[in-house]
C-alpha cells in the first residue's frame, strides 16, 4: 500500500457541515432519517469500519444525490479503502455544486497524490495556494510532492512555509493563557503555554515571553495554594 500523506481533520467539521446543510435550507435537504443515517455512517467511519461507512454512505448518496456531505464522507471512506477512482469521482462531485468546499479541493490533491499523478497533483496544489497562500496543510502536500521529486530545495521551501503557521497556533495559545491569568486560572494558563513551547523554536522570538509567562502562572499558584 502506498504510504498515505495526509492531515486527518477533526470529525466535528462533518457534523458542523451537516448542521450548516440543514440550517441553509438547500434543495434536497436531507430529513431526520438521513442525518440518522448520516451520523451513523460517520461513527463506522471514525471507529475505522470502512466497509460499513461506505455503504452507509452509498445508500445515502443514492437516496440523495443534493447531501454533499455524505459524498465527501463517502470519498473519504473510498480514499482509505484505497478506491481512489471513485474518490476523485465522488470529490469532483461535491466541488461541482460546492465550488468553494475546502476540504473535499484538500481530499482530491490527496487523491491525486495517492493515484500517482504528481504533475497534475502539483499543479492542483499551487492552484490552491492561489486562494489560500500559507495553507500549512496544502504547503505540506506540495512539500511531500516535491520531495518525491527530488526537488529538495523546493520541499524545504514549502515545509518551511508550513511550520509558520505553527507559530500562529502557539501565538492563540499565548493569548489564551493569558486570559485565564486574567481571571485567575493559572492551571489551565500554564497547559496551553506548556503546548505552546512545543510548537516554538526556541530561537523564536516569542520563547522568552512564554517562559516569561510560564513563571508568573507558577508565581500565581503558588499563592492560591493553602500553606
Amino acid at each position: 500500500m502506498k504510504r498515505r500523506i495526509i492531515l486527518v481533520l477533526l470529525p466535528v467539521t462533518f457534523i458542523m457541515s451537516a448542521g450548516f446543510y440543514w440550517f441553509l435550507g438547500r434543495p434536497e435537504e436531507p430529513d431526520k432519517t438521513e442525518l440518522d443515517l448520516y451520523f451513523r455512517a460517520l461513527k463506522a467511519y471514525e471507529e475505522g469500519n470502512l466497509s460499513s461507512a461506505v455503504y452507509l454512505a452509498e445508500t445515502l448518496c443514492n437516496g440523495n444525490a443534493g447531501f454533499f456531505q455524505a459524498r465527501l464522507l463517502l470519498a473519504r471512506a473510498y480514499f482509505f479503502n484505497d478506491r481512489y477512482p471513485e474518490a476523485e469521482d465522488q470529490l469532483r462531485a461535491v466541488l461541482k455544486s460546492e465550488p468553494a468546499c475546502t476540504d473535499a479541493h484538500l481530499w482530491l490533491l490527496r487523491t491525486l497524490v495517492q493515484e500517482g499523478r504528481l504533475e497534475d497533483a502539483k499543479n492542483y496544489g499551487k492552484g490552491l495556494l492561489s486562494l489560500s497562500s500559507e495553507d500549512p496543510r496544502i504547503l505540506g502536500l506540495l512539500a511531500g510532492i516535491a520531495r518525491t521529486q527530488g526537488d529538495i530545495q523546493r520541499a524545504l521551501e514549502y515545509y518551511k512555509r508550513a511550520l509558520l503557521f505553527e507559530e500562529e497556533l502557539a501565538l492563540q495559545r499565548i493569548e489564551l493563557a493569558k486570559l485565564y491569568m486574567q481571571f485567575f486560572h493559572p492551571e489551565e494558563a500554564a497547559e496551553h503555554l506548556k503546548r505552546s513551547l512545543v510548537l516554538l523554536s526556541p530561537e523564536s522570538p516569542l520563547y522568552p515571553t512564554v517562559l516569561e509567562l510560564s513563571e508568573r502562572c507558577e508565581e500565581i499558584h503558588a499563592k492560591e495554594v493553602p500553606r
